[in-house]
């Protein structure tokens, strides 16, 4: 018996078992002993050693054949969702599929503790699998990376063979070593796939039955035909044949890579006692291997035999106890109503104001294993298949050679997302929040990731930041847009896109909770995962640095160069004047390495996920409960001393300096002298950052009361508060629906005895405090917004501006976008008309002083860090000083300059336009900020009245 006729036999056993449709009635008989709305546990029959034998009979429920399922969607919401639940027919089990017949049936996977898996868990992790000893399936495939590895782009051969993820890469600044054309996919779930495996589904079911892995029907690789029993077992040994992943210099052995691995392992007497140990469950095995069992004369390592203990080893690590699934069938509390919204969006189509996420990510596995094209941006070499096109990856094509198919890649599925950043076929997406974004606008998504046509990179693009790039120079010139459908997102896109775009009043943020309501809570938990992990001296292994993704910030949403340059300083240089509320130092806030920036971006998410109210003396309570009593006493101490805010006068007096400068300027139609310019805006980052080091030295006094071991936990208690977990607070803290937290009565004792009260003031130190110690480092990655809490130019209001009144002027939506575009097209015309051509020279002056600037602040701040870290450890802060001392140099140059390029061009503009230019973009802000237009935010826009704003 072939190893295909092995467990097709054993399905075609299980279906014979069962030919009687299960009803609801039959499903809670006497006998069944489950109650109609209790789901299947996953301990129940179906799960064998491995998964060959049968389940004894129909599993005895199914949630989609009890007519009563929605009794407790009551809800409106949950009525909603139930609707949609039954449309789309989910169990709220991935691993439950109906039959043919109707019959609800458990598709069967291996025990992870049986002797076949378990040998394929050392195989998994063993570097004897690849050419040169450096590299394991499990370096790229790690349980505790959620089956990946974290990175933008894999690492195979030639890097360091015990490290995992960004600990392996770090450091590379070569990119002829990038090698690996496509993002690493998550090996959890693979036994959940029917129909292909691989980005591009080159290993296929050619009958795909849902429920049977490909196991019937054949499989098609690209060598050919399989007789592989399953389509992991058929994927095994490929990454070990791959000269880039595995095969190293046995690429070109006269056996193949394969062959000399297979040798290797039979060389090896510890090997050839692991394979034997399978012996006592033969039933999971194929007839060579019963038959090696007991003859000597039979090989036990063959090549089949090692795919057939990897593939039963991927087939165990099934994770998909979700909260989704809980709620699915029947809990409606094991979400939160956030993640109710987002579901909302998901399964909605845009004419229902969603998202349509639907349409590729079906059912209970949220994928339909279909492929797509869905304008990803492209990184990295490309050409997978050696077609001779580096740097172009026609996805599916690439294995059918059919036009049709160009950059279309199979669906991924959703479950346990939030686990496996970077998104897309080359992780050129970081966050969930950047994912859901793109399907807005995918012209605009490649634009993000690259940069908008014409114009220069603004900032570092978020994959140059990535381990693996960020110490390759000129990381930003390695890949650009014309890897991506050319360089055009607008053809080729599939029509499941069309008008997701519309659905404007969609929170990505909500569907971003809903994808985080996919996830297996034993996917984060080491203990959990800990029956398919090997850990050894030899083996892979992560660190706590191994993934970045926890400690990068979202992406921010930056705006074309050329329409914030021509909006940023215009009502400035229209008026002479600040927008009405605004002042120097409104949106330049010193200390904002402390978490204003942060709350400002995270708040949403925060609250999203807790319920509660993001005030800041609720956070400040929540803070404040998981600080030892010593900490919190140093903080008080320093609070009272208070010596960083003697530097904020200062500050906001060298703010209004400089725009007195600019005022001058405006006057005498020239910018003021660069080096007087210079000279204030050095007064203004040296309060700034006396300050900030200050502020740094009260923190590190709190720091310093906790020992090492404590500050590690204490880290990790915050970020996980930080992260919208309430689990570490103590008692009494949160009331399950309050929105607020509460403050314990020794705090309150605590706060008395010293006279404070948790004002405003008080809470935004504790909460920051917070930030700074166990926040993601997110400096500089609020300076460059252009969305609502800008930090950009404010020396022009423009934050102020734009967060304070702009929406969608036609619409009346929250969308300041659409006026931002609306302005900056009509300046656009007035130059034309008025022959300017200074604005190309304007974008690149300014991008290449804000790239300096926003370099340096990263420098700043890592400076401020490392000092505080410093203080509080009793080392030397002497090189900190030094760094901070250069940091300061550099952003005085590079914002001098940046003002000065900024000026340059308003005042040439102006000088261009004629009176009546500068009346028609004077009567624009004018009717912008007029009550009867304000009046029409959120209330239909001019669409609903008639007119526009535009002359």
């Amino acid at each position: 018996m072939t190893l295909h006729q092995l467990v097709s036999a054993s399905l075609v056993g299980l279906a014979a078992c069962a030919t009687e449709r299960t009803g609801p009635d039959e499903a809670a008989g006497p006998d069944s002993g489950t109650p109609p709305d209790a789901p299947p546990s996953r301990d129940s029959a179906g799960d064998t050693a491995g998964d060959t034998a049968a389940p004894a009979g129909p599993v005895p429920y199914c949630r989609s054949l009890d007519p009563h399922w929605s009794a407790a969607f009551t809800d409106p919401t949950d009525a909603a969702l139930a609707a949609l639940i039954e449309a789309h027919g989910l169990e709220g089990d991935p691993t439950l599929y109906v039959d043919a017949d109707g019959v609800c049936r458990r598709r069967p996977t291996p025990d992870i503790e049986a002797p076949l898996p378990e040998l394929g868990r050392r195989l998994f992790f063993s570097l004897d699998l690849s050419g040169d000893r450096d590299v394991a399936c499990a370096s790229c495939h790690h349980p505790l990376l959620a089956g990946a590895d974290a990175l933008v782009l894999p690492a195979g051969v030639g890097f360091p063979a015990h490290a995992v993820g960004a600990d392996r890469v770090r450091g590379t600044t070569d990119p002829a070593r990038i090698r690996g054309a496509r993002n690493t996919p998550s090996v959890l779930n693979v036994a959940l796939w029917d129909h292909r495996l691989m980005w591009d589904g080159r290993v296929e079911a050619l009958d795909p039955t849902a429920g049977l892995h490909g196991s019937t029907g054949g499989i098609t690789t690209p060598a050919g035909p399989s007789d592989a029993p399953d389509l992991s077992t058929a994927q095994a040994l490929m990454p070990i044949g791959h000269p880039h992943e595995m095969a190293g210099s046995t690429a070109d052995h006269p056996d193949g890579a394969v062959g000399a691995v297979v040798a290797r392992l039979s060389e090896d007497t510890a090997w050839q006692g692991a394979f034997e140990a399978p012996c006592a469950e033969p039933a999971a095995l194929s007839d060579s291997w019963t038959e090696a069992c007991t003859d000597p004369r039979v090989p036990l390592v063959t090549a089949d035999h090692l795919a057939l203990a990897l593939g039963a080893y991927q087939r165990s690590l099934v994770f998909v106890d979700t909260p989704w699934s809980a709620y699915v069938q029947g809990d409606v509390t094991a979400i939160s109503d956030a993640a109710k919204q987002g579901a909302l969006a998901f399964f909605r189509t845009p004419a229902d104001g969603g998202l349509n996420c639907v349409a590729c990510h079906t059912g209970d596995f949220f994928t339909d294993e279909a492929v797509h094209a869905v304008g990803a941006p492209q990184l990295g070499p490309g050409d997978p298949l050696g077609t001779g096109t580096p740097g172009l990856d026609l996805g599916r094509a690439e294995h059918t050679a059919d036009p049709a198919d160009a950059f279309a890649f199979r669906t991924p599925t959703l479950l346990n997302v939030a686990h496996t950043a970077p998104y897309f076929h080359t992780g050129s997406v970081p966050t969930l929040f950047r994912a859901a974004l793109h399907y807005r606008d995918v012209e605009e998504s490649l634009a993000q990731t690259f940069h908008f046509p014409d114009e220069p990179f603004r900032r570092s693009p978020s994959w140059c930041d990535s381990a693996l790039f960020v110490d390759l120079p000129d990381c930003e010139g390695l890949y650009d847009p014309t890897a991506t459908h050319a360089g055009d997102l607008s053809t080729g896109v599939d029509g499941e896109l069309a008008d997701i775009g519309l659905a404007r009043d969609t929170s990505s943020e909500l569907v971003v909770q809903f994808l985080e309501a996919l996830t297996d809570p034993r996917v984060a938990s080491p203990d959990a995962l800990s029956p398919w992990v090997l850990t050894t001296d030899t083996g892979p292994t992560p660190s706590p640095t191994s993934d970045e993704g926890p400690e990068r910030c979202r992406e921010m949403v930056a705006w074309p160069l050329t329409q914030d340059l021509r909006v940023k300083g215009l009502r400035w240089l229209a008026t002479g004047d600040l927008p009405p509320g605004a002042t120097a130092a409104t949106d330049a806030r010193p200390l904002s390495l402390f978490g204003e920036g942060y709350w400002q971006v995270f708040g949403q998410r925060f609250r999203l996920r807790t319920g509660l109210d993001s005030r800041a003396d609720s956070l400040a309570a929540g803070v404040l409960s998981l600080m030892a009593p010593a900490e919190r006493d140093a903080l008080w101490s320093a609070w009272t001393d208070q010596t960083w805010l003697a530097h904020l006068p200062a500050h906001a007096e060298a703010r209004q300096a400089v725009v007195d400068a600019m005022a001058t300027g405006r006057s005498l139609g020239t910018p003021p002298d660069p080096d007087a310019l210079r000279d204030r805006i050095d007064a203004v980052y040296t309060s700034d950052l006396a300050g900030t080091t200050e502020l740094a030295a009260a923190y590190a006094s709190a720091w310093a009361a906790l020992s090492a071991v404590e500050r590690t936990e204490r880290r990790a208690q915050l970020r996980r508060f930080l992260d919208g977990s309430l689990d570490d607070l103590p008692d009494g803290v949160y009331t399950p629906g309050s929105d607020t937290l509460t403050r314990l009565p020794e705090l309150e004792a605590e706060l008395s005895a010293r006279g404070l009260t948790l004002d405003a003031g008080l809470s935004r130190y504790v909460f920051a405090y917070a930030t700074w110690t166990a926040g993601p480092d997110c400096t500089a990655a609020f300076d460059a917004r252009q969305d609502f809490g800008s930090r950009a130019a404010p020396h022009y209001g423009f934050a102020t501006w734009i967060d304070g009144w702009f929406f969608n002027l036609d619409t009346g939506d929250q969308d300041p976008r659409a006026a931002q575009a609306e302005l900056a097209d009509l300046v656009g015309r007035l130059e034309a008309e008025a022959g300017f051509t200074g604005t190309p020279a304007a974008v690149d002056a300014t991008t290449t002083a804000h790239r300096a600037w926003t370099t340096a602040r990263r420098r700043a701040a890592a400076a401020t860090r490392a000092l505080g870290d410093a203080w509080a450890s009793g080392d030397d802060p002497a090189a900190a000083h030094t760094e901070l001392d250069a940091a300061r140099e550099a952003l005085v140059a590079a914002e001098t300059s940046l003002l000065h390029a900024e000026l340059s061009y308003y005042l040439s503009l102006w000088d261009a336009l004629s009176a009546t230019q500068r009346a028609d973009i004077e009567a624009w802000i004018a009717c912008l900020e007029s009550p009867e237009t304000q009046a029409l935010r959120g209330s239909g826009g001019f669409d609903a009245v008639g007119g526009s704003c535009l002359p």
